[in-house]
């Protein structure tokens, strides 16, 4: 419920223009590594397998980024990924698109309704 609550507060603030970025360099190779280990053994428990694909090295994926935002978005990807999949396997990775990159979960789940993939992207 907690979370729930923090969400809307993030949101509204968003929505407001009063979110506070704190950029900092930060690796976002190490970071999907590390949600990749920290969520690793709660999909093996449901018998489905976690792939985190890396497209840039370790050494080229230094980014000027609010890194704890970046956590905040790429844990919650995953999260719904394990929470609305039963079988098969979640992938997350993200890929280099000119100055930006682009994140993505595949998974077996039940998916966002087309009517709904509008506002939640």
């Amino acid at each position: 419920m907690l979370n729930i609550i923090n969400d809307i507060i993030d949101i509204s603030k968003i929505e407001a223009g009063l979110m506070t970025v704190y950029k900092t360099e930060s690796n976002i190779t190490d970071q999907i590594e590390y949600i990749y280990t920290f969520f690793k053994p709660e999909v093996e428990s449901k018998g489905m397998k976690l792939l985190a694909i890396k497209s840039l090295a370790s050494t080229d994926s230094i980014i000027n980024t609010d890194r704890e935002k970046i956590y905040a978005i790429l844990i919650n990807l995953v999260k719904n990924a394990i929470k609305y999949s039963n079988k098969g396997s979640i992938e997350f990775r993200y890929t280099k698109k000119g100055e930006y990159l682009k994140f993505f979960a595949k998974d077996m789940g039940i998916g966002i309704p087309k009517k709904r993939q509008k506002s939640v992207f």
